[in-house]
């Protein structure tokens, strides 16, 4: 082989070797999904939903179901409807359509003939916005779903113009993350075990911690203080899931 040839197959190996290193990074970073604390914050100030056990949720409540989450959160359809008669009012409401896939049914009083494996769109009440910069506007006592993630959800379910719409029927009340993967969540201890006594909950001081970021980049009064207090209730309310529904923690 001459000096030629052989300069020609080490350029080529050079330049495969970088396209391989590009090609990786391109990958990499096309598989990023961003967090929704990762955008700017703006929160609402709303009146709060307020429940006192999971009796008076399931009441709110069409349907319970183990749904896994497919789509990135920028990836999700928001839609905002801003109020016509009076623009200072702002937002007249606010949504986001996120796809679930479902996993397990445990209460279909209505006979919707979905089965398991069927996908549907749940309706989360936040959005994604834009002006002059991206945000979220988003209650500050909810966390979005996170994609790949697992959760029991409290389900509500109107009937628009012959189409089933799939609705959050009581903020972070009503989602529980079952398989240890939403940090945000704190159905579980952050090490991934599965905690639900009063002894091995997030101490407020841990919770401020994990909320860091949400509170650098939220414009709310105190965001913490209000998730705390939501997580708090919501181990007392999930105890009580898993009672109606005669279910171990270990078997979920």
């Amino acid at each position: 082989m001459g000096w030629n040839v052989r300069i020609i197959v080490i350029i080529s190996s050079i330049i495969l070797l970088v396209s391989s290193a590009y090609s990786i990074k391109d990958n990499e970073l096309s598989a990023y999904s961003k967090q929704w604390y990762e955008y700017e914050l703006i929160t609402p100030i709303t009146h709060k939903i307020s429940v006192e056990d999971e009796a008076q949720i399931f009441d709110l409540t069409d349907m319970v179901l183990h749904v896994k989450v497919l789509d990135p959160i920028q990836d999700r359809e928001s839609v905002v409807k801003y109020n016509e008669d009076n623009i200072m009012d702002g937002v007249e409401y606010a949504y986001t359509n996120t796809e679930v896939e479902i996993i397990d049914i445990w209460h279909d009083p209505l006979n919707t003939k979905m089965e398991i494996g069927d996908q549907i769109t749940f309706r989360e009440f936040y959005a994604i916005m834009e002006t002059d910069r991206e945000f979220l506007y988003i209650h500050d006592d909810y966390t979005p779903l996170l994609d790949n993630s697992e959760y029991v959800l409290y389900v509500g379910v109107d009937d628009y113009e012959e189409e089933l719409i799939y609705y959050n029927t009581a903020h972070n009340l009503s989602t529980f993350n079952i398989d240890s993967t939403d940090p945000f969540d704190f159905l579980h201890h952050n090490e991934g075990d599965f905690r639900l006594s009063s002894s091995n909950v997030l101490k407020p001081q841990e919770l401020n911690e994990a909320y860091l970021e949400l509170s650098l980049n939220s414009i709310s009064d105190n965001p913490v203080e209000n998730l705390s207090r939501v997580s708090e209730k919501k181990f007392e309310i999930f105890e009580q899931v898993l009672e109606r529904f005669n279910i171990a923690p270990e078997d979920l």
